[in-house]
C-alpha cells in the first residue's frame, strides 16, 4: 500500500518558487527506495537475489568527517563490485562512539551520523549492517546494563529505523555477543525478539552460538543454520592491537594477501556473503578510519586494493536492481484530474524526473513511473504547482 500525504493546499502558487516549496515541505521525511529481505537460504534486495560483497567499517560512526569520508567512497564501493557495509552504534574497538544514553535510547548525534549513511547507501541500492552493543575495551558501554537494558537499546534502534523508513538494513544486536558474554545476561534469543517487537520485518542476525530460531540470517561467529541466510559480516583481515589503537596499519604479507582472498572467494563462491574486516578501514585517527582502499598491502603502499580489485576482477562493478515502483494517481482539483507536468524530487527539492503530457490523462492511462526520489509534484498548464505528494516506501 502507498504511504501518501498530500502536502499542500489547492490554491495554485506560481513555478518560481515551486523547487524552495518542494524541498521546504519534503524535508522532515524520508521515504527508501530499496528493502532487503530474506527468502530461505538467500538474502534478497526489492525482491531480487543479493549476494552481499562489503566491508565492515565499524567506526565510521565515530566524528562527522568519518561519516562523511565513507559516504564520500560508496560510489567507488559499487564501481569495484561492494553492494553493502557495517557500521556500529556503539563501539567499536578503540572508537568509543557513545551511541547510546544511560537509559537506552539513542545518542541523536549518533543516529543522525547512521541515518545520513543509511539515506546515502539506499541512494546507491546498498545495504547497510547496523550493529547495536559493541563491549570489548571500549569505554562507551555502561557498566551497569542488564538484560532488559540491552533488550530496550535493541528495541529503541530497530523502531528508530522503522520510524525513519530504513528497510535496506539488517541488525546485529550484540557484536560477538561480547555484552552477553561479559554480561551474563540470560539469552541472546531475548535480543532478537526485541527488535521483532519493534517492527516485525526488521532482518535481526543471530550474532553468537546456535542461530535463535527468530533470527532472520546469521552472521559472524554464529553457528550458520542450513535454512537461513549466513553473512561472514568480519572476514579475513589481520588485527594488530596496540595502546589506543591498531599497529602496522593496513599491512599484509604476502602470504597473507593469498589466504585472504582465497578464504573470502571461497565464501562469496559458496552463495554466502563476505564483508572484509581490516585495521585499515577501522583504525581510529591519526591512521583511520580510511573508507579509500588505499594501496596493496606494504608498509610503504598500506590499504587493501588487493581485494577489492579481485572483486571487482570477479564480479565486475555493483549494479543494484530496479528501484521500487509506485502506481501514480491523479490528483484531482475540482473533480479533473487533467494536468500537463509531472515532476519527481528528492528530499533536498531537487528534480530527479520529469513527465510532460500534452492531453488530459484519464485515471485508467496514468503511467507506472520508476521511483527516484521522495516527492511528486503536479503542475497545472500555466505553470503553477497543483498539488504535492510524499511516496512513501510501500513493502513495509
Amino acid at each position: 500500500m502507498i504511504c501518501q500525504r498530500i502536502l499542500c493546499k489547492k490554491k495554485a502558487r506560481m513555478l518560481a518558487g515551486a523547487l524552495a516549496f518542494v524541498g521546504l515541505l519534503c524535508a522532515p521525511g524520508y521515504c527508501g527506495q530499496y528493502v532487503l529481505t530474506v527468502s530461505g537460504t538467500k538474502t534478497l534486495l526489492n525482491g531480487q537475489q543479493i549476494l552481499l560483497k562489503g566491508f565492515r567499517c565499524s567506526n565510521s560512526l565515530m566524528s562527522d568527517s568519518a561519516t562523511n569520508d565513507l559516504i564520500a567512497h560508496l560510489d567507488s564501493f559499487r564501481l569495484y563490485g561492494l553492494n553493502s557495509f557495517s557500521v556500529y552504534l556503539q563501539g567499536s574497538r578503540y572508537g568509543n562512539i557513545p551511541g547510546y544514553n544511560s537509559d537506552a535510547t539513542l545518542n541523536p548525534s549518533i543516529s543522525a551520523r547512521a541515518g545520513k549513511i543509511i539515506e546515502a547507501a539506499d541512494a546507491r541500492g546498498m545495504v547497510v549492517l547496523v550493529g547495536m552493543c559493541y563491549y570489548g575495551t571500549n569505554t562507551a558501554n555502561f557498566s551497569n546494563w542488564t538484560q532488559p537494558d540491552f533488550d530496550r537499546a535493541v528495541t529503541n534502534t530497530v523502531a528508530w529505523a522503522k520510524n525513519n523508513n530504513y528497510t535496506n538494513v539488517f541488525f546485529d544486536p550484540d557484536n560477538e555477543g561480547m555484552a552477553y558474554q561479559q554480561k551474563k545476561y540470560a539469552s541472546t534469543d531475548s535480543t532478537i525478539l526485541a527488535g521483532k517487537k519493534a517492527n516485525p520485518a526488521a532482518i535481526m542476525a543471530g550474532y553468537i552460538g546456535t542461530c535463535p530460531a527468530a533470527a532472520d540470517l546469521a552472521i559472524h561467529i554464529c553457528s550458520s543454520d542450513p535454512n537461513k541466510p549466513y553473512v561472514q559480516t568480519e572476514g579475513a583481515g589481520k588485527w594488530t592491537y596496540g595502546t589506543g589503537n591498531y599497529t602496522n596499519v593496513g599491512e599484509y604479507s604476502a602470504s597473507e594477501v593469498s589466504s585472504d582472498i582465497t578464504s573470502s572467494m571461497n565464501q562469496l563462491k559458496s552463495g554466502q556473503g563476505f564483508f572484509l574486516s581490516s585495521t585499515w578501514l577501522q583504525a581510529v585517527p591519526p591512521t583511520g578510519p580510511n573508507a579509500g582502499f588505499g594501496g596493496y598491502g606494504s608498509a610503504a603502499d598500506p590499504g587493501v586494493r588487493w581485494w577489492v580489485d579481485t572483486i571487482r576482477a570477479k564480479y565486475g562493478a555493483y549494479v543494484p536492481p530496479a528501484p521500487t515502483a509506485v502506481a501514480v494517481t491523479p490528483i484531482s482539483i475540482d473533480g479533473n484530474a487533467s494536468y500537463d507536468e509531472m515532476k519527481i524530487f528528492d528530499v533536498r527539492g531537487r528534480l530527479l524526473e520529469r513527465f510532460t503530457f500534452t492531453s488530459k490523462m484519464p485515471i485508467e492511462n496514468t503511467p507506472r513511473i520508476r521511483y527516484a526520489g521522495s516527492c511528486l509534484a503536479l503542475f497545472s498548464r500555466d505553470g503553477a504547482v497543483v498539488n504535492v505528494k510524499r511516496i512513501c516506501n510501500p513493502a513495509r
